[in-house]
């Protein structure tokens, strides 16, 4: 039962670590897409 603890604590540090960058790299693609988007409907 110990070892089930410190692996769930184990896993909220890492995701609590990886959420705000994963946020910020969704956002960014997102604006990317947005972008690449008005620069093909330019064209056309």
């Amino acid at each position: 039962m110990n070892i089930l603890a410190g692996l769930e604590t184990f896993l909220y540090v890492i995701s609590s670590a990886l959420f705000y960058p994963v946020v910020a790299g969704l956002v960014l693609l997102t604006f990317w897409v947005v972008i690449s988007f008005g620069g093909f409907l330019r064209e056309y």
